[in-house]
């Protein structure tokens, strides 16, 4: 029996929506990653406990076959340690140390990105390629190889990929061949979507945020070299993002979330550059901080304060 590719995706969002999209008009057959009945989130997508079917698809054989008979990829989630499930020929992701993008600079971001990586699964022997538009903006982006027709991708696909693995780096223009006054648009769309709102609203929440951050850089100046601290102030709509368009570095604090268990308070650091990440993790600033971690090529990193008695 002919072993076919199965494509077990994680929590959706903008790039997980275009990945199932690509794998779908290529004929690929894809499962979603679910704890219980219900489709992983951000939150839960390491912690699969179930597969589903989308549905929209139809498949005539058993669950138990497909598995059985497959060779099985996961993009972007991973099985709960106590959930019984066949082997995993392919982890497809760069979000923690010893994923394959995990390490690539901004400059790979096509590969390492989760997008890129599952184009470059599909067509193995294919490279990818850029060039600016004969007519408009942006870039035509293609895989390529040696004897074979060039693939030409999605014009988002270049947006999705920066986007996803160093948004940071992708404000600052260090991707190559990203239009920044594209990107800047494709991210307002996809939040507005995403949250239900109109463009304009999104960019309000935006410019709201930045007037915070510029009041307050004027009024207190830096906790660290060029790190505006925002924690302790209340939840400000779109602040993350005004942090990664000004390029301006913030300190925020994450409450537990409502009905956890965990006390511990998270403080993120958004917008950072490498040398920001790396002073946090090596405690130059907030060293009450524990459990520490960080993305130097993705400009964040994250650490709990952890509470009195605990």
């Amino acid at each position: 029996m002919t072993t076919k590719r199965l494509w077990i995706l994680g929590a959706e969002d903008s790039e997980m929506d275009e990945i199932e999209w690509i794998l779908q008009t290529a004929g690929e057959t894809v499962l979603y990653a679910c704890v219980g009945a219900d489709r992983v989130t951000q939150d839960n997508a390491y912690q699969t406990t179930s597969v589903q079917w989308p549905p929209n698809m139809r498949i005539a054989e058993s669950m138990h076959n497909t598995l059985a008979t497959s060779d099985i990829i996961t993009v972007e989630c991973k099985m709960a340690k106590d959930y019984t499930f066949p082997e995993i020929s392919q982890r497809i992701d760069h979000h923690g140390i010893g994923d394959f993008g995990f390490d690539l600079p901004p400059e790979k971001y096509r590969e390492a990105s989760s997008i890129g990586q599952v184009l470059l699964r599909l067509h193995e022997q294919y490279e990818f390629a850029y060039e600016p538009r004969k007519h408009g903006d942006g870039y035509r982006h293609y895989l390529t190889a040696e004897g074979a027709k060039p693939i030409e991708l999605p014009e988002e696909f270049e947006n999705i990929a920066a986007l996803d693995h160093c948004l940071s780096a992708a404000y600052k223009g260090q991707c190559p061949g990203i239009d920044l006054r594209l990107l800047i648009s494709q991210r307002v769309r996809d939040k507005a979507r995403q949250q239900d709102q109109e463009d304009i609203e999104v960019l309000n929440d935006i410019n709201g945020a930045l007037v915070v951050i510029t009041t307050v850089l004027s009024q207190h100046g830096h906790i660290y070299d060029g790190v505006v601290d925002l924690r302790n102030r209340g939840v400000i709509p779109e602040i993350e993002e005004a942090s990664w368009q000004s390029g301006i570095a913030v300190l925020l604090t994450t409450p537990p979330k409502e009905g956890s268990l965990d006390r511990h308070r998270k403080v993120s650091l958004i917008g950072a550059s490498m040398d920001q990440v790396n002073a946090f993790l090596a405690n130059d600033f907030c060293p009450e901080l524990t459990a520490k971690y960080g993305y130097p090529f993705r400009g964040c990193a994250e650490g709990y304060i952890t509470p009195k008695g605990a």
